[in-house]
């Protein structure tokens, strides 16, 4: 494979060469072309068709055919509408089958037939083509010259009649795509090599408008087209255009056209700068892509399931990440890579220091989840893997909800207080609560736990839980709330469920869920609660043994 792509440039550039000879003197035998053209048909039918035919697409499967048919035809009073077709509207086939030079082939008996106004207008237009969005007068400085008098009057691609001269074809033929502005990119590049555009000045001037416009924080799509293009181009023509001669023997600088050193210079300070800005980008999309993997571990550990969104969002991350990294490489390695300087950044994007706990600072950890995958050797316990998971994927409510809103732990200082002193404290703080907070607290956090009954699943009792802490109750309120748990206990144990989760799976899940917020979260409730539901249980099976007894037929 590398043999064969070694052989596929060599005759590229033996291709180039011979290319850039016969464009050379193209000044020397303008005179005789001019006379030659007197004798073509120059007819409107022929000159519509041509120019169509130019905008349809030009390729190596139409290469033959274009130019047996622009050798045929006398268009020196359509040469605008031509220009306009080849840069707006053709679709250039930038295959591995040399369709981009072919189109070089194309642009140069054009250029050699209708010298210099082909050449000029085409190393205009073009930039234009590639930068569609480029602000009005990013490329005003390219025309100038001898020329640029008689052109302007033939409307011949200046800067208000770029698109005026298309008017032949329609704006809607006007083709355009990333693919193709990058194809258009390599046109440009080839059109220099061979002599048709003679100055590097608008190849340089599309590659910094590419630069320039290229921000992966507004425009990440855009941004990846940017670096899809300046990697093809600094590895497709970086012998040229970009790369530093190691010394004055280099077998490339001998059989092909490069620009001068200064000039390379100033297009690999362009690519190193982009470079830095392509390294940015690769980090944030790297973190962008961690962050999401861990807010769907998240989702997945406190539900059970991944939302389709949210698997999209990752994977639609990922693949920008890739791409990223795939051109970034090719550019790195087209600037010389580490013998030169430059480097890929690190795949390990975190500086942080390790914790005496052994994890990284700054990282985000899940507190609570199980892999519901995972071996386990408790799980004759449950009943199923729903069940195990219903009370295993409790939300971190020490995460979620503010410290300040949580119930207060007892710390050693507390534990050594006297009774009178822990009194007080209690008295201060009901004495906050006064009868409008109470009322409020009933309302928004009280009766949700009476409706309980219509809870259906661990989403409702996990909002109940968030709500309580948000809260912030006291002390009154915690009792009110504890009368509240061992009514619903009562009454919705003796009550027949008709959903899959009955209300007291709901309200256990609470009451684990508030006890994993504190420590010592009010073991009154816990307690009175446990009594509640001992106390239900003996009167069910009072129930159902007095039922039983009752049905039993008499002998």
């Amino acid at each position: 494979l590398l043999e064969e792509e070694g052989r596929r440039a060599a005759a590229a550039r033996a291709r180039r060469a011979a290319l850039r000879l016969e464009n050379a003197h193209a000044a020397r035998r303008a005179s005789e072309t001019r006379e030659a053209l007197r004798k073509l048909d120059s007819s409107i039918k022929k000159n519509t068709a041509l120019t169509k035919k130019l905008g349809k697409g030009i390729g190596a499967e139409t290469k033959e055919s274009l130019l047996r048919d622009v050798a045929n035809v006398n268009a020196s009073k359509y040469v605008a509408e031509n220009v306009f077709a080849v840069a707006f509207s053709a679709t250039i086939k930038a295959t591995p089958g040399d369709g981009v030079l072919a189109a070089a082939e194309v642009v140069s008996l054009l250029h050699r037939m209708y010298y210099p106004e082909f050449g000029e207008a085409l190393g205009d237009m073009l930039p234009r083509a590639i930068c569609p969005d480029a602000p009005k007068g990013a490329f005003a400085s390219l025309r100038g010259g001898a020329n640029h008098k008689k052109e302007k009057e033939k409307g011949i691609g200046t800067e208000e009649n770029v698109f005026v001269a298309g008017d032949a074809s329609s704006a809607e033929t006007a083709n355009d795509s990333f693919a193709l502005r990058r194809a258009r990119l390599r046109l440009l590049a080839e059109a220099h090599l061979v002599g048709v555009v003679e100055s590097a000045k608008p190849v340089f001037a599309a590659v910094a408008e590419l630069i320039r416009s290229a921000d992966a924080r507004r425009d990440k799509e855009h941004f990846a087209h940017v670096l899809a293009s300046l990697a093809a181009f600094a590895k497709n023509y970086g012998d040229a255009f970009v790369r530093e001669e190691d010394d004055e023997s280099d077998t490339a600088s001998l059989d092909s056209y490069r620009l001068t050193p200064e000039r390379r210079g100033a297009f690999r300070d362009a690519l190193h700068s982009f470079h830095v800005a392509a390294s940015v980008a690769l980090l944030d999309e790297r973190r962008a892509t961690k962050d999401a993997e861990r807010e769907s571990k998240k989702v997945l550990a406190r539900t059970g399931e991944l939302s389709e969104s949210l698997t999209l969002r990752v994977a639609e991350l990922e693949k920008s990440r890739e791409y990223l990294r795939r051109n970034l490489e090719v550019l790195t390695e087209a600037l010389g890579g580490e013998a030169r300087g430059v480097r890929m950044p690190p795949d390990d994007t975190s500086d942080a220091e390790d914790d005496a706990s052994g994890k990284k600072k700054g990282d985000v950890f899940l507190s609570k989840g199980v892999d519901v995958c995972a071996e386990r050797s408790d799980a004759a316990f449950w009943d199923d893997e729903t069940s195990r998971v219903f009370y295993e994927s409790l939300p971190a409510l020490r995460e979620t909800v503010p410290k300040g809103l949580l119930p207060p732990e007892k710390n050693a200082r507390e534990e050594g207080d006297d009774g009178a002193a822990a009194a007080e404290r209690n008295e201060r703080a009901e004495q906050t609560e006064t009868s409008g907070r109470l009322a409020e607290f009933d309302k928004t956090v009280s009766s949700k736990l009476r409706a309980c009954g219509a809870w259906t699943t661990h989403a409702d009792a996990d909002a109940f839980a968030s709500a309580f802490c948000y809260f912030a109750a006291g002390p009154v309120a915690r009792r009110l709330i504890t009368q509240v748990f061992v009514e619903k206990i009562k009454s919705e144990s003796l009550r027949e469920s008709d959903t899959a989760t009955p209300s007291t799976a709901l309200l256990a899940r609470v009451l684990a869920t508030l006890k994993s917020a504190s420590k010592t979260f009010d073991e009154e409730i816990v307690a009175k609660t446990i009594d509640a539901f001992r106390e239900t249980s003996e009167e069910y099976f009072f129930r159902v043994t007095v039922t039983r007894k009752k049905r039993k037929p008499r002998g």
